[in-house]
């Protein structure tokens, strides 16, 4: 991690790193993000996922992603996006609402998309040493931050979700087209709720964590 990035991390609210100087030579398997996580005092949690899907909100990009053939960083300016970008690694989610919310798909936006990706893509990339779950801290309790370290093909997801509008202004690669979700919007309410009627239509089901004991750890 070059030093610029953990300056950055240090400034953060919840992405603070655990110690100022990176321990060294640790966890040597593991890919080259979550290395230099473990060294600089982050912690992982002991999970996987159950079968069913995560989540990825991207609240812009989209446009200039689908002309790469994969979904790279989204470059957002708020803290988890740029947190995202410092460790080099892209966050997931089991839950909806975050990756609604993460999204921002019930604003006017055009250049915004939710991923939908099965759990074993996850649980694939953990046992090969390239995903883990960053716990992070806030308030007395613990988050879970699944993530993976690398780009996510446009082969790797499920479905993609849009706007009805984002849906008008750009044209998906062939490959995308079979797995588009076009939705209205409206509020975020309304917007959540039209989400999981259409899930549950498609068999969508949100994974569940669950225990493992391959993780990365000191």
């Amino acid at each position: 991690m070059q030093s610029a990035d953990l300056a950055f991390l240090k400034s953060t609210y919840l992405y603070q790193p655990g110690r100022d100087k990176p321990l060294s030579g640790s966890a040597l398997r593991w890919a080259a993000p979550v290395r230099e996580l473990l060294a600089t005092g982050y912690s992982f949690l002991p999970l996987q996922y159950s079968n069913g899907h995560l989540f990825r909100g991207l609240a812009t990009g989209i446009r200039n992603t689908l002309a790469c053939e994969y979904f790279d960083h989204c470059p957002g300016n708020d803290e988890t996006n740029r947190a995202e970008r410092a460790m080099g690694i892209y966050f997931l989610t089991h839950e909806i609402s975050d990756a609604i919310a993460a999204s921002a798909l019930h604003v006017s936006n055009r250049d915004n998309a939710m991923l939908v990706i099965k759990a074993d893509y996850f649980n694939r990339l953990l046992r090969l040493y390239q995903a883990a779950v960053l716990a992070i801290g806030d308030a007395g309790f613990v988050f879970r931050y699944p993530f993976v370290t690398g780009p996510i093909g446009l082969d790797d997801i499920d479905y993609i979700v849009t706007s009805s509008a984002a849906a008008r202004e750009f044209t998906l690669p062939e490959k995308l087209r079979d797995k588009h979700i076009p939705l209205a919007g409206g509020s975020r309410q309304e917007l959540e709720h039209d989400i999981r009627v259409k899930f549950e239509q498609m068999g969508i089901t949100p994974a569940s964590p669950v225990a493992s004991n391959h993780y990365p750890r000191l």
